[in-house]
């Protein structure tokens, strides 16, 4: 794909100053200004990326909403992940090694999916504020941008609005999961002093029961993962704080979603009635349905990203 140099310009002005600001704050890995040509020709007008993605449903819930949404299916995600690192690739002059994870995801759209993709380059601490048609937005970092990804393009949204891909009906639904998807903030409330407690307390008695042995306790254990807290229980990853730690790698899928953790001693598992279920038995056994495995993995991949 041809990027002007205009566009290439903002781009990598963008990078310096996040790169400069990451190296200052060491703050967490977080989406780069993408972009794309924006042309208005007749085939670009025509280009919907729709093929591989889920349209947003038209039927408001009588709450007078809309719909929850679903995560991507795995075609329209694994497309905006390969379109990114090229864009990337190609505007930095450089390999990326990984395709790079979707950190916010608002729906998908007749002209295609609405995003913030993230990248290893570190936040600015300044803040982004744009408007879309009659609605105002915010991102917690000037780094961050709301794009349409359109064909192979991201376009600002702001742009895509302006040239017609983005309707006025679009953008209420926009702002509507912006301020109410779990998709627009992956961050799940944090545990209570109590709740961490409790955790490291069953952990340890389960352990013990498991082993047969009674050494270790509460003040030994730590949750090293959180994904969450769903109606069975708490998703997470416990881990003995003088355990073997191995230096493999662990590889599962539930229910299609493909989940990775940087060692092998690691186990994604639900908390429920004191017992530690692993996540796919979970599933398997009810306690966890489809849409909590969706929620888990995007929370997966953008607090705890690993790249195989």
């Amino acid at each position: 794909m041809k990027i002007s140099i205009k566009i290439k310009a903002i781009l990598l002005s963008v990078v310096c100053t996040a790169a400069l600001t990451s190296c200052e704050n060491k703050q967490e890995n977080v989406p780069a200004v993408t972009s794309g040509e924006t042309s208005e020709t007749t085939a670009a007008a025509e280009v919907i990326s729709g093929e591989t993605s889920q349209e947003v449903s038209e039927t408001p819930e009588t709450s007078g909403g809309y719909p929850e949404l679903e995560w991507l299916s795995r075609e329209a995600e694994q497309k905006l992940r390969e379109d990114y690192r090229k864009l990337m690739e190609e505007t930095y002059d450089r390999e990326i090694g990984y395709d790079v994870p979707i950190r916010y995801y608002y729906g998908t759209y007749s002209k295609g999916e609405v995003v913030v993709m993230d990248t290893y380059y570190g936040a600015t601490d300044d803040e982004n504020h744009f408007s879309v048609g009659d609605y105002e937005f915010y991102l917690p970092s000037g780094s961050y941008q709301m794009t349409l990804h359109m064909g192979s393009e991201f376009i600002p949204i702001s742009e895509a609005y302006e040239s017609g891909y983005v309707t006025d009906d679009d953008a209420a639904k926009i702002y509507y999961y912006s301020e109410n998807s779990v998709f627009t903030d992956p961050v799940p409330e944090p545990l209570s002093e109590e709740a961490d407690r409790k955790l490291r307390e069953d952990f340890a008695e389960f352990e013990n029961k498991k082993f047969k042995r009674s050494s270790l306790t509460a003040d030994k254990v730590s949750v090293t993962h959180f994904y969450g807290t769903y109606d069975n229980g708490e998703v997470v990853v416990m881990y003995e704080n003088e355990g073997t730690y191995t230096t493999d790698t662990k590889h599962y899928s539930v229910a299609g979603y493909d989940f990775y953790l940087s060692s092998g001693s690691f186990e994604i598992m639900l908390h429920n009635d004191s017992a530690f279920i692993p996540i796919d038995e979970a599933y398997q056994s009810g306690l966890l349905d489809d849409s909590d495995i969706e929620k888990i993995y995007y929370r997966g991949q953008i607090i705890y990203p690993y790249f195989p």
